[in-house]
């Protein structure tokens, strides 16, 4: 899986820089310029970017991996540059798309609920529930099965698992419990994101606390910090 996306990134990276602005329109008929406009680009990488997600099963660090290329690729397509300093949920909001965690969890409970719907003799239904009858686990933490993987997601969106059968049965229930349930993950996201920039801003206007300079008023951070800062203000020696 990591080789994969490695050569995915690899090549959607090698992709020519789009100009600054929309070189055409979806209302235009013909164009001269080479590349899409910029909702297409969009789509573009990040249809390359999650191709054949249904079946991961990411840990913290690919999901942190895949949404910092997806806030770099969306930064080069909009035309936003690292110094503006806009937030991921602003530029999010710009581009009319979701995290990339939220584009993930959204094809693989569209296809959980299609391996549910299927008939019992289906290999993938199958695979979905099968468990080993024997063999032993290893002495450390084992790997991260999907199953493991869809009840955290199920978990984090707030849909029943005790249910998940007879409400996947039908497709239009489903879809909309997975609309909701998808609804309160981007809620939860941009909750979550503003909250941590809020608590760094604060954090970098928050008054240093220290030992104090009794002739020039700097706060220095520790007691051996003072005693340094100190030798700035002894008399200068006379050359001899």
């Amino acid at each position: 899986m990591t080789a994969a996306w490695t050569v995915k990134l690899s090549t959607v990276s090698k992709l020519p820089p789009l100009p600054s602005a929309d070189c055409c329109t979806e209302s235009s008929s013909t164009t001269t310029s080479p590349y899409p406009p910029r909702w297409l680009s969009t789509r573009l990488f990040v249809s390359l970017l999650q191709y054949g997600c249904e079946g991961w099963t990411p840990y913290r660090r690919h999901i942190k991996a895949l949404e910092a290329f997806h806030i770099c690729s969306l930064q080069t397509v909009i035309g936003i540059r690292w110094w503006q300093k806009v937030p991921c949920t602003e530029m999010f909001s710009k581009a009319a798309i979701t995290p990339v965690e939220h584009l993930l969890v959204q094809r693989q409970l569209r296809w959980l609920g299609h391996v549910i719907r299927m008939p019992s003799n289906r290999l993938p239904r199958r695979l979905l529930y099968v468990e080993l009858s024997a063999g032993q686990r290893p002495a450390n933490r084992p790997k991260k099965r999907f199953m493991d993987h869809v009840k955290s997601i199920l978990l984090r969106c707030s849909i029943d698992l005790s249910d998940l059968e007879a409400a996947a049965a039908d497709r239009d229930e489903w879809r909309a419990i997975c609309e909701e349930g998808l609804e309160r993950l981007n809620n939860n996201w941009i909750s979550a994101s503003e909250k941590r920039r809020a608590s760094r801003r604060a954090a970098s206007v928050k008054p240093k606390m220290g030992p104090q300079c009794p002739h020039c008023s700097r706060v220095c951070a520790s007691a051996f910090g003072l005693r340094s800062h100190l030798r700035s203000h002894l008399p200068k020696r006379a050359d001899t």
